[in-house]
């Protein structure tokens, strides 16, 4: 039967133990147990955080574990420490549990658990317990590198404040110091160590060494010649070489002049990336840096970079359709005493063709893949610029999709519509139907349309792909609504009486809205068509407006000039000015008569129209009597101002104003 044996710390006791840690456990059996282990324990339910077994221990004597490392705790919770036997091969007793260095163990001395459960009946067993403060030694230098005659500053990283530090500086001076963070001079060269050993308040020494920790160098020496190639072409990323320096913390490339090119890294090996815009001799030197400064350079190594050929462009390739005589590949341009050659799967497969200049031809090809160019002037190659690809093909592109665009648009603008690609195809030809509709532009993806400025209508546009086998079917069409730019011409009546009508109006669009706007007058019919009805209202001799937009779409709008309207001096209401109107009761209520003698005999209107000019009540009368009497209902009209007009052989007669209050 196993049994957890061991002791409790309680938190009150723990508070001044806070970084400490178990270094230590020790234990005294009576007898020879094959099961034992040492454990540390956690917490109120006291969960385990460590278990070491233990192979070799002593019966009848102390057996002292020292653990893996010092284990920490956390001083907040209860701390149980003690080891795990099975009890039925031993018997407790002897030594009560006490603690080396560390917190007491109070009352908590001596308890034992089996499967879960505290063992009262076992009160005395033999256990003692190492505490040891939990130390995280360590230093820094300000400098790793220093020039001989040079100081370093060192300073104690060590998490707890130790109350001595021993260092010791091999090759500096002082050679030891007792300084927290002392400063030390370095006289020879060299690389050497540095020790740190920090005691705490509880006596817990500490040591931390850092081998080879300083170096102390004197100033690096002149490197030798550098070694390379000394006859390059502009291509031809070279590595130049020196010897190792001894002290030398990395090598310092030179190139005279600087545009002859670059190098890349600080070793004693760097690769020099030639310049392809310059050439001509250079020179090439190094020489080593430390923490000292500067060390000579090295004698120069003379070289040449050669003029390299300019770089043309190949053409691109193709499509090519099977059994067709093959594709032509060009240079864009050459130079005279350049040769040139095109490669296929790295053979020569035209040239030497002599520059000339200008564009060359390598002629035809039916092979399948990539080909390459590279030209030759005597001293350097160079590769052409880009690849010419060849691909075999044996069928018709399929349709294209439907184009993408603007599906209404404005005459006399231009539009853009866009395709997807198509496999197998290396150009599209795009139409517009009918032609009439404008003109359609482009052999790519993208099809640019210049709209006819006087067509008006549906037009259908698509586009299909073509390759050197042939051109392959339409594609769906995008039906496009074009319109004609409004060109709105007002006409109507320019001499109208005050309190006539007027009619006016602009030619007829089945696609067009219209907008009109008056002044002196109101619209009483037609708004929003392309004819209205003003009844006009401006005093006698005034000069008034009417203008009209047109708008097909929001970017096809055209405001028409402006139409002048005169409001004549009619002779019809200044003779009936004399003639006796009696309109009561004026304000009215529920209806209103209306009296007038003198007027002509013959057929004569009768109007109420509301301040918006619009006709509320209409009245013809056939006069026999020179007189006219009528009462008209105004039970189902609004409050508000009204206009009564009477009117005889297209004349106004007189007009008089109605008020109406309930």
């Amino acid at each position: 039967e196993i049994y957890d044996v061991m002791a409790k710390w309680d938190p009150d006791s723990l508070v001044d133990y806070g970084g400490w840690g178990i270094k230590k456990i020790k234990f005294f059996i009576t007898n020879a147990n094959p099961n034992i282990k040492v454990k540390v324990w956690e917490g109120p339910d006291a969960v385990e955080i460590y278990s070491k077994t233990v192979v070799n221990y002593n019966v009848n004597d102390w057996t002292e574990v020292t653990l893996d490392s010092i284990i920490p705790f956390d001083h907040t919770q209860e701390l149980y420490v003690g080891y795990n036997v099975d009890m039925s091969m031993m018997e407790l007793g002897g030594i009560v549990t006490a603690t080396d260095d560390g917190p007491p163990v109070d009352n908590y001395g001596n308890l034992v658990r089996w499967n879960g459960q505290w063992l009262s009946e076992y009160n005395n067993h033999n256990l003692r317990v190492l505490f040891q403060e939990v130390v995280n030694a360590d230093f820094t230098a300000d400098e790793l590198e220093v020039c001989v005659g040079g100081s370093v500053n060192f300073t104690d990283l060590t998490d707890i404040t130790p109350v001595s530090w021993n260092w010791t500086f091999e090759g500096g001076t002082p050679a030891t110091s007792t300084e927290q963070n002392p400063m030390v001079t370095y006289n020879s060269a060299g690389t050497f160590n540095v020790e740190l050993v920090v005691t705490t308040s509880s006596g817990t020494n500490v040591t931390v060494l850092k081998e080879d920790y300083i170096d102390a160098v004197i100033l690096a020496e002149a490197p030798d010649t550098p070694t390379g190639d000394t006859d390059i072409c502009p291509d031809q990323n070279t590595t130049y070489s020196t010897n190792t320096v001894q002290y030398a913390d990395w090598y310092d490339w030179e190139v005279t002049p600087a545009e002859a090119g670059t190098f890349s890294g600080f070793g004693k090996n760097v690769m020099f990336i030639p310049s392809d815009t310059w050439s001509g001799d250079y020179t090439i030197k190094v020489r080593a840096v430390n923490a000292c400064g500067d060390g000579a350079w090295s004698n120069e190594l003379n070289c040449t970079l050669n003029e390299g050929p300019t770089e043309y462009y190949l053409s691109e390739g193709g499509f090519l359709c099977v059994d067709s005589e093959g594709l032509e590949i060009t240079l864009s341009g050459s130079d005279i005493g350049v040769d040139y050659y095109l490669l296929y799967a790295g053979d020569t497969v035209s040239g030497p063709i002599a520059g000339t200049s200008e564009e060359i031809s390598f002629g035809y090809f039916t092979e399948e893949g990539y080909y390459t160019s590279i030209a030759f002037n005597g001293d350097c190659s160079s590769y052409m610029i880009g690849d010419a690809l060849i691909t075999i093909i044996d069928i018709l592109p399929e349709a294209v999709g439907t184009p993408t665009g603007p599906e209404t648009v404005c005459a006399d603008t231009i539009s853009e519509y866009i395709i997807e690609a198509v496999e197998n195809a290396n150009s599209y030809i795009w139409t517009i139907i009918p032609e009439e509709a404008g003109a359609i532009e482009g052999d790519s993806l993208i099809g640019i349309v210049n709209w006819n400025a006087t067509y008006e209508g549906v037009a259908e546009i698509a586009a299909r792909a073509q390759n050197d086998c042939g051109a392959g079917p339409s594609g769906s069409s995008l039906e496009v609504m074009a319109y004609a730019e409004p060109t709105p011409n007002i006409a109507g009546d320019e001499l109208v009486c005050q309190y006539d009508y007027g009619t006016y109006a602009v030619d007829f669009s089945e696609y067009s809205q219209y907008e009109w706007t008056v002044s002196g007058g109101i619209i009483i019919e037609g708004e929003g068509s392309n004819e209205i009805v003003v009844y006009w209202t401006a005093p006698q001799g005034s000069i008034n407006t009417v203008d009209v937009t047109e708008t097909k779409i929001e970017t096809c709008e055209t405001v028409a000039e402006t139409f002048e309207v005169t409001i004549d001096q009619c002779v019809g209401i200044k003779e009936m000015e004399k003639t006796d109107l009696i309109v009561y009761p004026n304000p009215a209520k529920n209806q209103v008569t209306i009296k007038l003698d003198g007027v002509p005999n013959g057929l004569v209107d009768l109007q109420l129209m509301d301040s918006k000019g619009k006709l509320v009540i209409y009245e013809n009368h056939y006069l026999t009597s020179n007189s006219l009497k009528s009462t008209l209902n105004l039970s189902t009209l609004n409050n508000g101002l009204y206009i009564i007009v009477i009117r005889s052989k297209n004349q106004i007669l007189i007009h008089r104003k109605l008020v109406l209050i309930r």
